[in-house]
């Protein structure tokens, strides 16, 4: 039965969320974000469905999961399924849903938010429709976050592989379902592959719970409805068919099928392109076919109305109101160098290589087989005359399409490309009869040639392409024009070393051809990660891992700064991995922190022992002893000589120790402790002895300058990288790790870094690897060169060292959450550095993409720095934001449709762009070369022009539908969208084709009705009730250390790591003290933690202890499945390789459920008893007789109790 929803009112719902808090946005965008809410959830009130259009960039997202927190604050028992376009956007969803959940709502309720401001619910990403079935199987009461691909899969066409992949599939689901083998999953009756995915599909709706509340994003792709012919129609059914919303789906077999949902909340930016039946055809998947049904007549509109919300991206500039056609400037004459002209054809060959192209292609295309039609953005010659790549993927027999997104296309022809044929011929008598290399292409050259000067001025470009050669081809010209700016930038730098400089670059062309010689004769390996199914395996299984290329890596940059590069040179690359990051090196602190400047200031550098011995009230001998003797504990263990750096470390840590301590005397305590927990967590506070008696005094550590010394002595500077003031200590300390920890990592493997080895450079005078001097007085020479620098360079443009750290500084906040949102909850610098160092990696000037999305570059675009540019197919189009730093995109290849268009240009029109954030700065009006670019490159004396000519008419015909008065096409003429005919395209004039202007209004705004309601809001009072179970814990966990002997090793409020003792059947009292080891004495670690539980208003206590690392081969799982039957209160559960944990394979768990009135200690002990006993049966009968104790699990319980809540 539905769950009846109570209209909520705007007020009250402003109890519950904030959408400004630490967020990117303003004030009032952040109100319209809540008000969409409101009325969606208030839509839902009354009709099953609800349709959320803002435009691109605006947030749909966290809109959406702000009705799921209204409603599941009302329904605590709410189940959801969200079901996002790709496995990249799947996971965003999660990740959005974390941080909004930890930021955006308000109520630790334990409904929505649990302690440790994770989500109360679990959840679960599935990446397959086994893979759904499975876990919702072992737990349905989890949200479940899916992907539209898993909903197609292909079936081999072979009998005995069809036969043997629908075998597989069936066996699969009959273990979840014992049922299904007596049901419809008769491979007899199945051997017809349709027929068998319905049959699949109404056995995974068997399986499945019933979900309150489905959320579809990306919507528009499901325009097809359920029952066109084709590919995607396919998938259409089989989702249909899964969901149970199918009109043909009722069958005989499946008793059990049936609809597995109430209401759906569709998504989209494009929900429709040209005419409203496209709306009707993806309410009518999900069964509201006869609630939509208006919308194939004259009152489509007015239908709309009442369903759909749709907001527009308005900017405020000087007291004037921009939407987005206002401040984008599109360049739709062609022209890539001035606004609105033509593309130029530089020279009399070009110009003749062009007309004999246009003259080959009209054959092609009017030959019958193409009926003198062409696919829209696929013909090679659009884009390149080079010879053609081939996408291929894991798992497939064969080659995919020349083209990204070839499935618009239906023939085989089409997809290959209707003149790869003549292209080639073409390209082979250029180079036989005219000359021995590429034959020019306008079109590249002049695109190419347009973005040199990002190099420079730091302004990012995202290029998209279709034909997956040109990621590659644009990239290697753009890397040739790179190579040449860095050489002339370096003679620059260094003008007294032009001789080796030319010697350096010598060396690395003879590398690169090289490297380039061996690339064009390899084959190309396959690498791309798929976002299709695919027989044999289970239904849509994608392929995993990151997707790159290493071709796309041959720069100057990438050997000389990164690589190898030349041996005995004073190279980049030795600067840093020999020096700046070696442990011996008098540079190897040249980024750290000298904590004791930091809090004692500037005024400490010439004598800090003496300055933190008047700080904390103490004898300068008694202090430098007492910090001798913490020092040398953070040492113990070390073999041989202490590196330098390990010995500033070790001071850093003890002089931490010591403020810490300081509480009456140093103001700065709370601060110094923070940093302590932050960066030196475990550091002894108190040693009885010095362990090293030739171990160095503190004087000279302490006085070590460092980067962020020098920093700190420059007011200028400090303002720029530290800019924000805490309260609270937890906060400084974090805030200050994280932006050091980011700062220098930007300084030390991206383009700033240049700087600092030219500087390097200059002082040692000579590129020779041996005249590298490695003295202290160099060391400080260059701090106050580069900080004279980056002063020097505070004012001035283009891209500089100073740009890329000022900009990641000024964007700190921006840049964590989209990029670093764990960071924000570390609770160690050691896993921050970690994290930014494997994501900052391996940084390039030009990057490319396609077949699949590479995270590490995605995240690089949305730094400041490397890549400048990025060359990508429409892999990234959808749910990947690159807008903070990027403010041009390059349409180098088109789509076909105005949706997908809109859906690129919106990866860089977003809340909190480049260009949102420089406009929203003018107090003057906006001049047209500050405005977001959005370039059309085309050569207007070929048959481009025509499919150019289409396209901006359908953006317009768009822009009319969803803006001004609609305006629908006949019916009888959508067949082929994708297509051009020649004859009827020349024929037809070109009007229509400029941008529509003037300021857009949205005919679908919100009702002011529907922010109205009767719902009252009372978080206080769950909030209460949390504080009580958290209170509540923390006394049952005192009282629990009064009747079990139980050694605590990090313990906190809501959670706690320790250790438990057992002898025979029963754990020991406290006042048993018997040592571990002795007289039967064995130990069990555990990890005790609070979190919200299903119930609501309760929480859950949960008990871990790890057991150890156990093959999981059948005897050992036999093994473990008869002690399970033995052990009540208590589970033996595997660890999923997914978890990341290496000291154990197997745990065993139990709960409690926790209500501050009733729960009492001796159900703790009862829950200890049976974890504990059993953890430590299993590990003594598996694990012969090892007793592993605290020290070899400690990491991985770490990692544990950091995801405690996470579900």
């Amino acid at each position: 039965m539905s769950k009846p929803i109570t209209r909520i009112g705007f007020s009250e719902a402003k109890k519950l969320l904030d959408f400004h808090a630490n967020g990117p946005i303003g004030e009032h965008l952040a109100a319209e974000q809540l008000r969409g809410a409101v009325a969606l959830h208030n839509i839902l009130a009354t009709q099953d469905f609800a349709y959320l259009a803002d435009e691109v960039g605006m947030g749909k997202t966290y809109v959406a999961l702000g009705v799921l927190c209204l409603l599941r604050f009302a329904h605590p028992d709410l189940r959801v399924l969200v079901i996002a376009p790709k496995k990249n956007i799947q996971e965003k969803w999660l990740k959005e849903w974390r941080n909004l959940v930890a930021t955006n709502y308000l109520a630790t309720d334990l409904v929505v938010k649990s302690f440790g401001n994770t989500p109360a619910r679990p959840a679960v990403a599935c990446h397959s429709l086994p893979g759904w079935a499975e876990e919702v199987v072992k737990n349905p009461d989890r949200d479940v976050f899916l992907r539209l691909p898993s909903f197609s899969f292909g079936m081999a066409q072979e009998e005995s592989a069809a036969r043997e992949s629908k075998k597989r599939m069936r066996d699969e689901l009959v273990r979840l379902g014992p049922m299904l083998e007596r049901a419809g999953l008769d491979l007899r009756s199945l051997q017809d592959n349709n027929a068998f995915k319905d049959a699949y599909a109404r056995s995974i709706n068997a399986l499945l719970p019933h979900y309150d509340l489905v959320i579809i994003d990306e919507a528009h792709n499901l325009k097809h409805g359920y029952g066109d012919s084709g590919r995607v129609s396919a998938r259409n059914r089989l989702l249909a068919m899964t969901l149970g919303s199918a009109p043909d789906g009722a069958h005989e077999a499946f008793p059990l099928w049936g609809k597995r949902f109430d209401r759906v909340l569709f998504l989209s930016a494009t929900p429709l392109e040209s005419h409203y039946e496209e709306l009707h055809h993806q309410l009518a998947l999900f069964g509201f076919e006869t609630s939509g049904s208006a919308l194939l007549g004259e009152d489509a509109e007015k239908r709309a109305k009442e369903f759909m919300i749709r907001r527009l991206t308005r900017l405020d500039v000087a007291g004037d109101t921009y939407t987005k056609n206002m401040y984008r400037r599109e360049w739709r004459g062609g022209g890539v160098r001035t606004h609105d002209e033509a593309l130029e054809v530089p020279d009399a060959q070009s110009r003749l290589v062009v007309a004999l192209v246009q003259r080959k292609v009209a054959e092609v295309i009017r030959h019958p087989k193409f009926d003198k039609t062409f696919q829209m953005g696929m013909l090679a010659s659009f884009e390149s005359f080079g010879e053609t790549a081939r996408k291929k993927r894991r798992g497939s027999s064969g080659e995919d399409a020349n083209f990204d997104g070839s499935e618009q296309a239906e023939t085989d022809a089409e997809k290959e490309g209707a003149d790869v044929g003549v292209i080639k011929g073409l390209r082979t008598s250029y180079y036989k009869h005219v000359a021995q290399r590429p034959m020019p292409h306008p079109k590249m050259d002049c695109v190419v040639d347009s973005l040199r000067t990002t190099f420079g001025d730091g302004q990012k470009a995202l290029v998209f392409v279709r034909r997956i050669r040109s990621v590659q081809e644009i990239g290697e010209k753009l890397r040739d024009h790179y190579d040449a700016w860095i050489e002339q930038n370096l003679r620059r730098e260094l003008p007294n070393m032009g001789y080796e400089l030319g010697k350096v670059f010598e060396r690395y062309r003879a590398w690169r051809q090289s490297r380039m010689l061996a690339s064009h004769i390899e084959e190309e390996a396959p690498r791309v990660e798929g976002e299709e199914g695919g027989a044999p395996r289970s239904a849509t299984d994608e392929e995993s891992g990151e997707v790159d290329d290493p071709n796309d890596d041959v720069t100057f940059f990438s050997w000389f700064f990164r690589g190898t590069g030349p041996e005995k040179c004073f190279s980049g690359a030795s600067f840093r991995n020999n020096q700046l990051q070696g442990d011996t090196s008098p540079f190897g602190t040249f980024f750290d922190e000298n904590y004791v400047l930091l809090l004692l200031g500037a005024a400490a550098s010439e004598d800090p022992l003496g300055a933190l011995s008047r700080a904390v009230e103490q004898n300068r001998a008694a202090l430098g002893e007492r910090l001798r003797r913490i020092a040398t504990s953070r040492v113990r263990g070390r073999r041989g000589e202490v590196p330098r750096r390990a010995i500033f470390e070790a001071y850093q840590a003890a002089a931490l120790v010591v403020l810490a301590g300081a509480r009456l005397s140093f103001k700065r305590w709370a601060e110094a402790e923070a940093l302590l927990d932050l960066r030196f967590p475990g550091t002894k506070r108190e040693p009885e002895r010095t362990e090293r008696s030739s171990f160095p005094g503190p004087d000279e550590y302490l006085k070590i300058r460092t980067f962020f010394s020098g920093v700190q002595e420059r007011p200028a500077l400090a303002r720029v990288f530290f800019p924000t003031r805490f309260e609270r200590p937890a906060q400084f300390a974090l805030d200050r790790e994280l932006r050091r920890e980011l700062l220098s990592c930007t300084a030390r493997l991206g383009h700033a870094f240049i700087t600092l080895w030219a500087l390097a450079a200059d002082l040692f005078g000579s590129l020779e690897a041996r005249r590298a001097e490695r003295s202290h007085d160099v060391v400080s020479k260059l701090l106050n060169k580069y900080c004279d620098r980056l002063e020097s360079e505070i004012c001035r443009g283009g891209l500089t060292a100073m740009y890329e750290l000022s900009s990641v500084s000024q964007n700190f906040d921006e840049i964590v959450r989209l990029n670093f949102p764990e960071a924000k909850r570390a609770k160690y610098t050691d896993s921050i550095r970690k994290e930014l160092r494997k994501e900052l990696s391996a940084q390039r000037p030009v990057a490319g993409m396609f077949g699949g999305v590479t995270p590490r570059i995605v995240k690089q675009f949305r730094m400041p720095g490397y890549p400048l540019v990025l060359v990508s197919t429409d892999v990234v189009k959808e749910g990947e934001d690159l807008h903070t730093f990027c403010s041009k995109v390059i349409h180098y290849g088109i789509a076909w449709n105005p949706s997908e268009m809109e859906q690129r240009t919106g990866r860089i029109d977003r809340i909190g762009s480049a260009t949102h954030r420089r406009l929203g700065a003018l107090d003057r009006p906006v001049r047209v070369d500050e405005k977001l670019e959005a370039q059309y490159p085309y050569l207007g004396e070929t048959v481009e022009r025509l499919q150019m000519a289409r396209l901006f008419r359908k953006m317009n015909r768009f822009v009319r539908a969803m803006h001004q008065s609609f305006g629908g096409e006949d019916l009888g003429t959508r067949s082929r969208e994708s297509s051009v005919h020649v004859d009827q395209a020349f024929a037809r004039d070109e009007r229509d084709t400029a941008p529509i202007e003037g300021r857009l209004e949205t005919k679908f705004e919100i009702d002011p009705k529907l922010l109205r309601g009767t719902q009252k809001i009372n978080p206080a009072e769950k909030e209460e009730r949390a504080e009580a179970c958290v209170a509540h814990f923390s006394e049952l966990v005192k009282s629990l250390g009064k009747r079990i002997r139980i050694d605590w090793h990090d313990e906190k409020r809501e959670a706690g790591v320790g250790t438990t003792y057992r002898r025979g059947p029963r754990l020991l009292r406290p006042q048993e003290k018997d040592p571990w080891g002795e007289n039967g004495v064995r130990q069990q670690p555990f990890l005790l933690y609070v979190e919200g539980a299903p119930i609501e208003g309760r929480a859950l206590v949960h008990l871990t202890s790890p057991v150890g690392c156990i093959r999981e081969d059948e005897p050992a799982l036999a093994k473990l499945l008869e002690y399970q039957e033995t052990f009540l209160g208590a589970r033996i559960c595997l660890v999923s390789e997914g978890e990341g944990l290496r000291s154990y394979t197997v745990t065993v768990e139990g709960d409690v459920l926790l209500d501050p009135e009733t729960t009492d200690v001796e159900e703790l002990c009862d829950l200890f008893a049976a974890v504990a006993l059993c953890a430590d049966d299993v590990e003594h009968v598996l694990l012969s007789d090892e007793d592993r104790e605290y020290e070899t699990f400690k990491e991985d319980l770490k990692k544990e109790r950091a995801t405690a809540h996470d579900g």
